[in-house]
């Protein structure tokens, strides 16, 4: 993406006036060093979570969602 162009296009994605393509999105994640998934957070404690999940270990992803999901069964 040029610099020139970069601005505008970002305040559209920011707007809802454009919808980036998948591959924009991507791109954009990867760029930032991030999840995919932060884009699509509803809300700051969901987006802080995903960040913060996958900056984990897959062996501690694996013993959280263990965890989780063991709560959730005794709600």
């Amino acid at each position: 993406m040029k610099d020139d162009a970069a601005s505008p296009r970002i305040n559209q994605y920011e707007t809802g006036t454009h919808v980036p393509r998948s591959d924009t999105i991507e791109a954009i994640a990867r760029e930032l060093k991030i999840p995919v998934a932060y884009l699509f957070a509803d809300g700051e404690r969901l987006a802080r979570m995903i960040l913060a999940f996958s900056q984990l270990s897959v062996a501690e992803q694996e013993r959280l969602m263990r965890e989780a999901e063991s709560r959730g069964r005794h709600r």
